[in-house]
C-alpha cells in the first residue's frame, strides 16, 4: 500500500462539511496503490540421482491504483508459468591453447533449459462513467538455454541462447522477437 503525494487541503477548518454537505478532508490525496505479488505462487524444484533437475513455477502480480484526479481505476494483473530442465554431464575433458601448450581441463558441463510464459493485461476502469476498458497488455513466451563449463576456480564460461517472443492485447502494437546468443566468460579476482 502506498499513497503516491498528499497535500494540505486549504478549505478545511473544524468543519467536516462545507455549506452545500460535502465532505472536506484534512488532507487532498492524488493517487493511491496496492501492491500485491506472490512470486513465487508455487515453486517445485526436484533434482535426481541422474543428475537430471526439473523446475516448475507459478507466479502472480497485480497492481491498483486509484487516481483520485481523474476518477478512474488502473489495474495491472500477471502471471506466469515456468517450466524447466537441467542436466549435469560429469567428466567433461576439453583441450585449451593458452600460448604455452595445450593444457586439458576435466570439469562437469551443467546444461539448463527453461521455457516461461507470461501474460499481463491492464484495464482502466473510468468510476463516473461506468465503463472497463483495457488499454495494454502484452504476452511473452521465453526460451532460454545455457551451457555452463567451470574451467577452474577463477574462470568460467558459458554458452546462452535467449528468445523472447511478445504479442500485444492491443492492436497499436505489433508483435516482437528479441533473441541473444553468445559466450560468456566469467574470470574472479580472489
Amino acid at each position: 500500500y502506498s499513497v503516491g503525494s498528499f497535500i494540505s487541503n486549504l478549505l478545511f477548518e473544524n468543519e467536516i462539511y462545507d455549506a452545500n454537505n460535502n465532505f472536506i478532508s484534512e488532507f487532498q490525496i492524488d493517487q493511491v496503490n496496492i501492491t500485491e505479488q506472490f512470486a513465487p505462487f508455487f515453486k517445485l524444484d526436484l533434482t535426481m540421482k541422474n543428475s537430471m533437475t526439473t523446475r516448475f513455477e507459478y507466479k502472480k502480480d497485480r497492481t491498483i491504483s486509484l487516481s483520485l484526479a481523474n476518477s478512474q481505476i488502473t489495474e495491472v494483473k500477471g502471471f506466469e508459468y515456468i517450466i524447466g530442465l537441467g542436466y549435469r554431464v560429469q567428466g567433461v575433458e576439453l583441450i585449451f591453447d593458452g600460448g604455452s601448450g595445450q593444457k586439458q581441463v576435466s570439469s562437469d558441463l551443467d546444461l539448463r533449459a527453461d521455457i516461461s510464459i507470461r501474460n499481463n493485461k491492464t484495464i482502466i476502469r473510468r468510476i463516473e462513467e461506468e465503463s472497463n476498458q483495457p488499454t495494454s497488455g502484452q504476452s511473452l513466451i521465453t526460451l532460454k538455454f545455457s551451457a555452463d563449463y567451470v574451467v577452474n576456480n577463477r574462470i568460467n564460461l558459458k554458452l546462452f541462447y535467449d528468445q523472447v517472443v511478445t504479442d500485444y492485447v492491443v492492436s497499436s502494437s505489433f508483435p516482437t522477437s528479441n533473441t541473444n546468443i553468445g559466450v560468456s566468460l566469467r574470470f574472479t579476482l580472489m
